[in-house]
């Protein structure tokens, strides 16, 4: 024990930084640099002091396309795709960042040719690798980045730059054979370049799985002399492919994938003329056999190879391998190889147990496999894929045994929120490990590292996030497809004088205006009126966010703030209004975040609103403009009959006195959709069910044809008031408030300081 601390004490006395934490990241880029269909920064490297980024293009909306009578596995696609695979743009794009400026330039975007059917494809749809390389014939260094060609394309071409903004096509599509759709992985070794086809059109497609397993070598790129570098599948027909290569101890390592047997581990010194003679290191997935299926990454730390495992997409089911979360395993110059992370078994070279103490995956079961490792500052990071986000949209009866029982046990949703977004691990000396992030740097959609760069100027994380721009998403009304905020690739960079804001609400409790402007008030000392009211909605605003909610909103573990938690509850409701909704009109507009939030995602409606005094209605006109609005006076609504598609109150005014006029103003098939709390004062103290019928039958008391209602005081009132207690008790507690400004704020939150019971949302619909 004290000789193993006295090794990780040394690794950490020679890193020249203390290593990277959460806070030290900065996001640089998102969204797909503006364009979510940019979902993977698929290769990535630093060039001429610049960072390029390769991307490639809607991989969720073409993978539907590619898994055939398989999306009967799922109850809804996370994306939603288009009816035909080349009605989005699929050009893959290259991006070159300056960190003295913190500016993007696209650099390049592919350009379309007539394809194979008659009509324009891209040349390229993404780039999964890239390599700086010095060619004979290169007057300097170029980076030369091999293409992902669409089915319909001739195959992979090889670009080169000098300068990074000038690229020229070298060498012939497809390395001469147009069955070839992809290169994964390219690297210059020798004064030569390596290159691995990895997808193929030929009897199957595959992205993934080529033809033949088999390594290019070539000592003039340009002039497209490639040759075997091996012999094919290494004399071995159960190796499927080459996904990674990398140079170490003066060798060329290359690591398979094998669903049969486990992946190989293969070198060559590249001596003599092609193919180059290359000896086995190890087989059967350092034999674990199948579940380590493939080497998806390497890297070269403190003298050390190391590999990072996994299955294709985490879970192989057409072979039924899987689901199994991967290892990391590393190999010495002599050929000898430990486990660091793993599950422990006896091997034909003794007993391997991890050296880290740590299970596969880190102990996730959500890892999907160790997508990339690299070396920076003295320090290993590998970042993981997490299958989590695909939990939601499968069929349970189509998961694994042991799966179903965790999703059972939990839900889906509540998995996700909980645990989704890769993880980013480091180590000082290789065997002791500790988590950078376990959440995609905060956010769930980022489901994997796919690229990491170290520079002069700090660690490039390339996040893959394929979840946009509209993401499938579960409503009370069904699955339903909205636009994702959080989608498309990310860029992160680490630096350790980075030192990035964390979103915080509260440093004791006390929001941020309230730290600015204490007051210092004791309980007991009285405030004039106008102050009072004044203090309450300035504390409200800042408890807001700065909108004009108030309401109790829709949580979840994820939510950060109420304003959060309202936009959720917001897109509940515009989930269940109806299809054609061009004439809707809110009763109890509040102050005008909901009519505003109305209007922005439903831009071509005319929206009428109704609240219950003018200062109300002096709000909603600065917030929402181009809303009618009016005060509303008895129980009458002054339009004329079935003018609505749709009338929505939320947590306003649609008292139950109103459904008969609702009912008159709504069109036939309309409908009325609301968000409605219930207080104990109320009488709705009542169970949930109790509650739910007694609101349907007052709808169909008033002549609707069908309601429909859910109980969702779990995800609205309770977690509200857990929130709010928090946070303004605190405030009390600290004295930075006075027990009349603390009762007086209560008053004005929703249930106007009553208990809600019970939150009801639902949707009443008038007959044809």
């Amino acid at each position: 024990m004290h000789s193993a601390l006295a090794r990780l004490e040394a690794a950490m006395a020679a890193a020249t930084t203390p290593g990277l934490r959460e806070k030290n990241f900065r996001k640089i880029s998102a969204n797909g640099f503006g364009d979510p269909l940019n979902s993977y920064p698929h290769s990535m490297m630093w060039f001429k002091e610049r960072l390029y980024v390769a991307t490639t293009r809607a991989n969720l909306h073409l993978l539907w396309f590619t898994i055939g009578e398989r999306v009967r596995n799922f109850q809804a696609w996370p994306v939603e795709h288009p009816e035909k695979p080349y009605d989005i743009d699929l050009r893959a794009q290259i991006w070159q960042y300056t960190p003295e400026t913190d500016q993007w330039r696209n650099v390049y975007v592919s350009p379309m040719i007539m394809g194979s059917q008659g009509f324009e494809v891209p040349l390229a749809i993404g780039f999964r690798g890239m390599t700086v390389h010095l060619a004979p014939e290169d007057p300097e260094p170029a980076l030369y980045i091999p293409s992902w060609s669409p089915r319909l394309g001739p195959g992979p071409v090889l670009l080169r730059t000098y300068d990074g903004t000038t690229f020229q096509q070298v060498s012939k599509p497809g390395l001469g054979d147009p069955t070839v759709t992809t290169i994964r992985s390219v690297i210059s070794y020798k004064g030569r370049l390596f290159i691995a086809p990895t997808g193929t059109t030929k009897n199957h497609f595959s992205a993934n799985i080529p033809d033949r397993c088999v390594v290019f070598v070539s000592t003039h790129p340009e002039k497209s002399d490639w040759q075997l570098a091996c012999e094919p599948f290494f004399g071995d027909r159960t190796n499927e492919g080459v996904f990674c290569m990398a140079e170490y101890n003066g060798y060329l390592y290359a690591g398979t994938a094998n669903g049969e047997e486990g992946f190989q581990l293969w070198k060559t010194d590249a001596e003599g003329e092609p193919p180059y003679r290359w000896t086995r290191v190890l087989a059967h997935g350092g034999y674990r056999g199948r579940e380590n299926q493939g080497v998806v990454s390497m890297a070269v730390f403190r003298g050390k190879l190391y590999l990072g495992g996994g299955i294709l997409g985490g879970y192989d089911r057409p072979r039924n391998i899987g689901p199994a979360s991967p290892e990391l395993l590393r190999v010495g110059a002599d050929d000898s190889w430990e486990l660091v992370v793993g599950e422990p078994r006896l091997t034909p070279d003794g007993l391997k147990v991890p050296v880290s103490g740590l299970g596969s995956g880190f102990n996730s079961p959500a890892a999907g496999y160790f997508w990339r490792i690299c070396e920076h500052d003295g320090w290993l990071y590998l970042g993981t894929y997490d299958m989590t986000n695909w939990l939601p949209y499968f069929h349970p009866e189509n998961m694994p045994r042991r799966v179903r029982r965790m999703v059972d046990g939990f839900g889906p949703f509540a998995i996700v929120e909980s645990g989704a977004g890769f993880d980013l691990w480091r180590s000082a000396d290789g065997d002791r490990w500790q988590p950078v992030t376990r959440n995609g740097f905060g956010n769930h959609c980022n489901f994997g590292i796919r690229t990491m760069v170290s520079s002069p100027h700090g660690l490039f994380v390339g996040a893959a996030n394929p979840f946009g721009p509209r993401i499938a998403a579960h409503r009370l009304a069904g699955w339903q497809y909205r636009d994702n905020p959080d989608g498309g690739l990310e860029i992160w960079l680490g630096k350790p004088s980075t030192l990035r804001g964390e979103a915080t609400i509260t440093d004791i409790g006390r929001p941020p205006a309230a730290r600015r402007q204490q007051e210092h008030i004791l309980p007991g000392m009285e405030l004039e009126a106008e102050e009072l009211l004044a203090r309450r909605d300035q504390l409200l605003d800042e408890f807001y966010g700065g909108s004009g909610y108030r309401h109790c909103g829709m949580w979840s573990r994820r939510t950060a703030s109420p304003k959060d938690a309202c936009d959720n509850l917001m897109e509940e409701i515009l989930a269940l209004l109806p299809g054609e909704t061009k004439r809707l009109l809110e009763i109890g507009c509040g102050l005008g975040e909901t009519t505003r939030f109305l209007g922005r995602s439903l831009p071509g409606a005319a929206i009428d609103g109704l609240v219950a005094a003018k200062e109300e209605q002096r709000s909603c006109r600065r917030l929402a403009p181009k809303a009618s609005v009016a005060v509303l006076a008895g129980k009458e609504l002054r339009f004329r009959k079935e003018r609505f598609d749709a009338v929505v109150s939320v947590e306003g005014l649609g008292r139950e006195d109103l459904l008969p006029e609702i009912l008159r103003v709504l069109r036939p098939g309309g409908a009325y959709v609301f968000a409605q709390r219930l207080t104990e004062a109320e009488g709705s103290a009542s169970a949930g069910a109790a509650a739910v019928a007694r609101i349907r039958q007052g709808h169909a008391a008033a002549g609707f044809a069908e309601s429909v209602v859910h109980d969702v005081s779990q995800r609205c009132s309770e977690p509200f008031h857990e929130y709010l207690h928090q946070q303004f008790r605190t405030l009390l507690l600290a004295r930075s408030i006075s027990m009349e400004l603390f009762e007086a704020i209560f008053a004005a939150l929703p249930g106007g300081g009553r208990r809600i019971s019970r939150y009801l949302i639902g949707r009443a619909e008038k007959g044809s």
